[in-house]
């Protein structure tokens, strides 16, 4: 018999002789095991990223309703400068859905400045009554959009 035999023979009685390994973990298959960590790491991982939705969100909705609050205290400020024999209106740098909302409500006019970028400009909501730009003439990029001009 040459060494490998006798190693090879040496190793299979040691293989025999020695328990059989387990493949659990915790007392579960080690598959299984290997799932719920993961699963445990997706539910984790959903967690903090909720919680920072949540957070999000909530900081969003603040400054939501401040904005909401700007626009109503700016359109009454405006209102009160109404005397019959003058046009009254809001120009201002953004805008907020809610806020062209109240302006709407109040019949007052709303322009934006500073739009240089012909897809923003037609993105705009149609209340907008009049953009400053500092290349673009608004009512054009919008007219041609409109008649397929380009």
């Amino acid at each position: 018999m040459n060494q490998t035999e006798l190693l090879s023979e040496v190793l299979e009685a040691a293989e025999a002789a020695a328990p059989p390994r387990k493949k659990e973990l915790f007392g579960l298959p080690l598959p299984a095991v290997v799932i719920l960590f993961f699963l445990f790491a997706l539910l984790l991982a959903a967690c903090i990223v909720n919680a920072a939705t949540i957070r999000h969100l909530r900081e969003r909705s603040d400054a939501m309703e401040a904005q909401v609050l700007q626009a109503e205290n700016a359109v009454a400020m405006a209102s009160s400068l109404r005397n019959g024999r003058n046009r009254v209106f809001l120009d201002a740098g953004a805008y907020t859905d809610e806020a062209c909302r109240i302006c709407v409500d109040n019949d007052m006019p709303l322009e934006l400045w500073t739009v240089d970028d012909e897809e923003q400009i037609l993105e705009l909501n149609p209340y907008i009554t009049g953009v400053t730009s500092n290349r673009l003439i608004a009512g054009k990029v919008r007219y041609e959009a409109y008649t397929g001009q380009n």
